[in-house]
């Protein structure tokens, strides 16, 4: 079921959004100008890793997955994005081996299209009817086979997937479960939320802590 939609113009550069979990599946469409997900932050504040800025793109994440977003300077961008409850499990796959996201290329039809979408489904999830249900299977589906259609494609220049360095995955750790402190419920969860499995966050924290992830916990705590 569809929970969010929003479109417009947005500043990114000049107004970029810090790194947080979203509670639902994002699909999130540049349909204007270039940017790029944003992914934690370094003890002092500064950018832990930010992806390649693209347009013409179509990511989806995870629901918790820590990402924010920035721009180009003194260039506005537009976007669509939608938020599901559930996706199906070809999608959830995907994610996984993406580790937590993924991204394609979208032409200019479907740019288009994306853009008329996010406005027409607005008023349906404004003010829910009889028909809201079948307006956002009928979104979730066009979003889907844009991701699994983009993904099977390949593409000739694909271009490289950011690598968070080990401490800044170890930062965006620590940066959610502070975030989520009441609603904790274990290292697996954690490790999924910051898109790494839980041997490898194991292994994160101990070359950059010296210590477990549950011992961290404990510290922070």
């Amino acid at each position: 079921m569809l929970t969010y939609v929003s479109h417009g113009p947005r500043d990114f550069g000049e107004h970029p959004v810090p790194s947080s979990t979203r509670p639902a599946w994002e699909f999130y469409a540049v349909l204007r100008g270039h940017i790029a997900p944003l992914f934690g932050k370094n003890g002092d504040g500064e950018l832990g890793g930010v992806a390649e800025r693209r347009s013409a793109t179509l990511w989806l994440f995870r629901p918790e997955c820590v990402h924010g977003w920035v721009g180009e300077r003194n260039r506005k961008s537009g976007i669509a994005v939608f938020h599901f409850a559930h996706v199906s499990r070809a999608l959830e796959r995907a994610a996984d081996a993406g580790g937590g996201w993924v991204s394609v290329d979208i032409n200019r039809p479907a740019q288009v299209r994306l853009g008329r979408l996010a406005r027409e489904l607005q008023p349906h999830c404004w003010n829910p009817d009889a028909l809201f249900e079948f307006h956002s299977q009928r979104a979730l589906a066009e979003l889907t086979i844009l991701v699994l259609g983009g993904l099977a494609t390949p593409h000739p220049n694909p271009p490289a997937k950011t690598t968070l360095s080990a401490a800044a995955r170890v930062q965006a750790a620590e940066d959610w479960f502070r975030a989520h402190l009441a609603e904790f419920n274990g290292v697996r969860n954690l490790a999924r939320c910051t898109g790494t499995s839980e041997a490898h966050l194991r292994r994160l924290f101990l070359s950059e802590r010296g210590c477990s992830p549950k011992e961290r916990i404990d510290q922070i705590r």
